[in-house]
């Protein structure tokens, strides 16, 4: 998933919802998201997003 759309707020409501630190800048708070993706169970991100 692509994040750089998604402004700094956004990506620290997203990293709060998902239970992670929240880093200070929007470069980090990416990198964050995309590591937390990368661990995360394909099958488990899909259902996610189609509740």
């Amino acid at each position: 998933m692509g994040y750089e759309d998604q402004s700094h707020a956004e990506l620290g409501e997203m990293l709060k919802e998902r239970g992670l630190e929240v880093p200070k800048t929007k470069g980090e708070r990416i990198a964050a998201l995309t590591e937390a993706d990368a661990s995360t169970p394909f099958l488990h991100r899909i259902q996610d997003r189609f509740p």
